[in-house]
């Protein structure tokens, strides 16, 4: 499989039978956040894609213009979301249902947003399993659940925000996930980083040998 970040805090799947995934993979930028450059809105635009999910609408996440003129060229894509990305791109369905996708399995897990501000955040979070390999893909949940999330598959791949390797307890969190390898996003240009979000994350990182940390640069694509 391959993975490709395409948006401040998300990217484009593509499995070995050539399957393509899009999750929080398009957005604006935002607060230091890198948005998804024109000319990469339109190669995704012209591209197939068998999924396209969102964790919630919030703009460093999700552009519902690209959902609208998305599903205007390729009309029946499925997209999966909760109830706010749903408004958004009304008149087209969205689910929160499983998905089968031919050999893959997609699920939504209703998770909280991190921070007090946006608790109240519909968002979810999602669980792929395609073959022998378990991804999941948190979007913005805090790394610690209230209440806490149910049985999940052991995942092989995390993708997962700045929360799960900034600081102790979400790197045990991303560890208990049993995941060998995490894909960190959602960091922002290093040099618009008032949070000091990047200096944490090293630190945490020269702690911990597993999971295996790597952090992709907008564009960039890495073989899982």
């Amino acid at each position: 499989m391959r993975w490709t970040r395409t948006a401040n805090a998300g990217g484009l799947l593509e499995t070995d039978d050539g399957r393509r995934i899009l999750l929080d993979g398009v957005c604006q930028a935002l607060n230091g956040y890198e948005g998804t450059p024109p000319a990469l809105l339109e190669r995704l635009l012209e591209t197939k894609l068998d999924l396209i999910a969102f964790t919630h609408s919030h703009p460093d996440h999700f552009l519902a213009p690209f959902i609208q003129d998305y599903l205007r060229r390729w009309p029946g894509t499925v997209v999966a979301g909760p109830a706010d990305v749903a408004r958004a791109a009304a008149p087209y369905p969205v689910t929160e249902k499983i998905v089968d996708l031919g050999g893959i399995r997609f699920f939504s897990v209703p998770t909280r947003h991190i921070g007090a501000a946006a608790r109240h955040t519909p968002h979810l979070s999602f669980v792929l399993q395609t073959g022998s390999t378990c991804l999941w893909f948190t979007g913005d949940a805090a790394p610690v659940q209230s209440p806490p999330l149910p049985p999940l598959p052991r995942a092989d791949v995390l993708l997962a925000s700045y929360a799960y390797a900034a600081t102790e307890a979400g790197w045990q969190t991303a560890a208990a996930t049993g995941a060998g390898t995490m894909i960190l996003l959602h960091l922002p240009r290093p040099a618009e980083d008032p949070a000091a979000l990047w200096p944490a994350v090293q630190a945490v990182r020269r702690r911990h040998q597993t999971p295996r940390l790597l952090i992709p640069g907008l564009g960039e694509t890495l073989s899982l």
